[in-house]
């Protein structure tokens, strides 16, 4: 054993020996023939490099390249020619170690077989003219004509900390990168150029295009990788290479065409299992930002292209694609859990227009998830026009309609329960307050739903029906509902909602119609009092601008609503075959040709209700036809007065009313609040027990019984300001005697009637006598004259007075009073 290590010893030492000795020889022929050498080496590299290179030094170096012998060349500056121009070193270099074969030393030819690098920068560039520093890496031989078939063998090449900059201000692309390390081994035949490369960076910029920013910006890349030239072609080509970028595994294949300038090029790039935020951060600026308001939570798989081989290949064209599978997804309309797609960018969706934002979309194919807890399907979202954009989009779903209260946190629309189902189809841009182009198509279903309309407080119950959005219009048809005990049976349609619902909600207007078999208005009474603002639980919410538009369009739309109901009832009020027009705007409600069958006749109404701080304030105009008296009183309260009501009426009436008062959010009307005009015919009439007219019979005509009045024909104008009612000289042909009856009747303020008997009663027979008017102007002779007046006590009390005294008090009725409500009751007619 000793004596083979002692042979292997001497070996070593015969090696080592020699080694010195001819680095001795080398170093001894270097420095007597310094100036030769580099004249030579500088020749050899201006033949390929053409420009001005100086060399500070010249020396033999063993260390640094040991075991091969090389020449150390310092402070190496090589410059173009236009550089007092510019001042634009292309190298410039603090050391350059060159290593060359051994016995081209010797020779006057040096083959140089590895150039070593170190502590560097290059700048290549070219300025707005389109002059650039390129020319100075086209080596004499390419213009021999050799038909690319040089026998030009290219040296290995190493880097060590060079700062290599192309900056092509002419093409606007700026490439710029610190490399740390780089081994590039080059082998050579007579077609093409192998480069085995090795390689450790940080890339600074990498802007094919400098207005869009940079590729993999202050990222460090590092990779082992095979790349061919082919000479011939002039193309440089690489396949499934591995790069570590910002420490994470890319393939990369592509081509760079170097026949003329500028390059044409493609690039195709694919990665698994990164994260969608450090992706972002590779893309260039133009891009990034659009992904910045995006957020996947787990790892994803993305395939880029970036294609350079057209011409003008300023802009090259970008493709990106992004498999989503089961992930969680932030976005600027809410959170999507669950989601998977396949998501796509490109700069250029139509081939004929230019590669900028206009031109540049988004597309989102097989898309499933929950959004905001909701699930949804779409088989196709895109979005286009990157500088204006517009979303287009199919979109389903099925979900439990109450989960839509988190979503939307509405304060003016509460869903309680029920399900949903949604098939539409959506088209419009995508920025705040601009909904002018939008349209959709599609519908959605309710089913068992329970809705609650929280200003009102009206809940609608066992909901079905559907809402079919055609374009920017919307339509509600056959939704079934109950509100209490009405069961109502809805269709509507609101023009032009998508469009106007962001900018003039005020200007939308609600086609509805009601049908119902039977209505009760008691289920209805709360839109008499005032709006519950409701509680705002969207502040919270991603949705908070959409729904706020809807709070907004409920609140300030107007609604043309068509009633038709079989039944109607209110409290005593029981009315059939009902038809109505009513208008809501803003505080005003109106009602329209409401025409009702009622006590056997039929009634007409129109008029309105506002509003107001207290009270609503109402005006009414209302036509009635044979209508049985006693129940219309009943059926209205008696009309808010309590002198005459429906206990002391019979018969069938006609009437015209127009009246102005108060309503409360009960549904009364507010106590002496009522003024206006009353026309009234009663056919058959009676009148029962009515306190005035029995008081008569104790002052005159004692044996008749006045607690039972039949009554021929009876017509007047009543003037009501509030409990008071001015009755105009009314003629009374009755069943006990005739009378003519005018003055003032008010239970509340003092009744103060006058009452005119003529004499000829006292020959009539009650039995035979044929109830007929004669006219209120016609002469009756000699006549009792009464008056009714309202004592101390409170009580009607009928006196002698024969001097007419009654119509004489000018202060039983207000100067302006009758006239006041005649101008109202014509202002009210006019506007219906």
């Amino acid at each position: 054993m000793k004596v083979y290590l002692r042979s292997a010893f001497r070996v070593l030492k015969w090696v080592l020996a020699i080694f010195v000795g001819l680095w001795i020889i080398v170093w001894t022929y270097v420095f007597f023939n310094k100036k030769s050498i580099v004249k030579r080496v500088t020749t050899e590299l201006n033949s390929r490099i053409k420009g001005e290179i100086k060399i500070s030094d010249l020396e033999p170096s063993l260390i640094s390249t040991f075991p091969h012998v090389s020449l150390r060349l310092s402070q190496v500056i090589i410059r173009d020619t236009m550089w007092k121009q510019h001042h634009h070193d292309l190298l410039k270099a603090e050391k350059i170690f060159i290593r060359l074969g051994f016995f081209s030393l010797f020779s006057g030819e040096p083959e140089i077989k590895k150039v070593i690098v170190e502590k560097a920068s290059v700048y290549v560039f070219s300025d707005s003219t389109g002059y650039t520093n390129e020319y100075m890496f086209s080596s004499q031989d390419d213009k021999a004509g050799n038909g690319g078939k040089s026998k030009l063998q290219l040296p290995d090449i190493e880097l060590k900390s060079v700062r290599l900059v192309m900056d092509l201000q002419h093409r606007s692309k700026l490439y710029d990168f610190d490399i740390g390390r780089l081994k590039c081994d080059i082998k050579t035949n007579q077609t093409s150029l192998e480069l085995n490369v090795k390689t450790d960076m940080l890339v600074h910029n990498l802007a094919f295009n400098t207005g869009n920013g940079s590729f993999i910006k202050e990222k460090p890349l590092e990779g082992k990788f095979r790349v061919t030239v082919d000479r011939l072609m002039k193309r440089l080509s690489f396949k499934n290479i591995v790069l570590n970028i910002d420490d994470h595994p890319f393939r990369l294949s592509g081509m760079f065409d170097l026949d003329e300038a500028p390059p044409l090029y493609y690039l195709a790039i694919n990665t698994d299992n990164i994260y969608f935020r450090n992706a972002s951060t590779l893309v260039s600026n133009n891009i990034s930002g659009k992904l910045d308001s995006f957020a996947i939570q787990k790892p994803i798989k993305i395939n880029v292209t970036i294609d350079g081989r057209t011409r003008p290949n300023r802009i090259p064209l970008v493709n990106l694609e992004v498999v989503v599978k089961n992930n969680n997804i932030g976005t600027p309309i809410g959170e999507f859990t669950e989601a998977s797609f396949v998501g796509k960018f490109s700069n250029q969706l139509l081939k004929e227009e230019r590669r900028v934002d206009k031109n540049s979309g988004f597309s989102f194919t097989s898309f499933s998830g929950k959004w905001e807890g909701v699930p949804l399907k779409s088989d196709t979202i895109n979005i286009t026009n990157l500088e204006h954009p517009v979303l287009e989009c199919d979109l389903r779903s099925s979900f439990k309609l109450n989960t839509a209260n988190d979503l939307l946190g509405s304060s003016t629309i509460d869903f309680i329960k029920g399900h949903c189902d949604v098939d539409v189809r959506y088209r419009g841009l995508i920025l705040e307050g601009d909904t002018a182009e939008a349209s959709i198509h599609g519908n959605v279903v309710l089913k068992d739903a329970a809705i609650r309309y929280v200003p009102r407080n009206l809940l609608l119950s066992n909901c079905s029906g559907k809402l079919v959005f055609e374009d920017k219009d919307v339509y509600v048809k056959q939704l079934k509902a109950s509100a209490g005990n009405s069961q109502l049976i809805m269709n509507g349609e609101i023009k032009n909602l998508v469009s106007l619902i962001d900018k003039n909600p005020e200007k939308l207007l609600l086609n509805w119609n009601i049908t119902s078999q039977k209505l009760n208005l008691g289920d209805f009474v709360t839109f008499l009092g005032k709006r519950s603002a409701g509680s705002d639980r969207s502040s919270k919410r991603k949705m908070l601008k959409f729904a706020k538009q809807i709070d907004r369009m409920l609140q300030d739309c107007n609604v043309d609503l068509q009633l038709n109901a079989e039944r109607l009832i209110y409290k005593k009020f029981d009315a059939t075959n009902v038809a109505a027009r009513i208008r809501l705007s803003d505080r005003l409600v109106s009602i329209r040709d409401v025409l009702v069958q009622h006590s056997g006749g039929t009634l007409t109404l129109n008029g309105s209700m506002l509003e107001e701080a207290v009270h609503n304030s109402i005006k009414l105009h209302a036509d009635m036809e044979n209508v049985d008296v006693a129940k219309i009183f009943t059926a209205f309260n008696n009309f808010g007065q309590d002198g005459v009501t429906d206990k002391n009426l019979g018969g069938r009436l006609y009437a015209q009313v127009d009246v102005t008062g108060y309503i409360t959010n009960k549904a009364t009307i507010v106590e002496n609040s009522l003024k206006g005009i009353i026309d009234i015919r009663l056919k058959n009439g009676e009148l029962n027990n009515f306190e005035p007219v029995e008081k008569i019979s104790q002052t005159a005509f004692k044996k008749r019984d006045f607690s039972h009045v039949r009554f021929a024909e009876l017509k007047d104008r009543l003037q009501v300001n509030g409990s008071e009612i001015k009755v105009n000289r009314m003629e009374i042909q009755s069943s006990v005697l005739t009378m003519f009856v005018e003055g003032i009747y008010d239970i509340k303020k003092g009744t103060d009637l006058s009452i005119q008997i003529p004499l000829n009663n006292l020959t009539k027979d009650e039995k035979d006598y044929n109830l007929k008017n004669k006219g209120i102007n016609k002469k009756n002779g000699v006549s009792l004259r009464l008056r009714a007046r309202t004592g101390d006590d409170g009580k009607a009390k009928i006196s002698w007075d024969p001097f007419n005294l009654a119509l004489k008090k000018k202060d039983n009725v207000k100067p302006d009073s009758s006239s006041t409500m005649v101008k109202e009751s014509t202002q009210l007619k006019s506007k219906q």
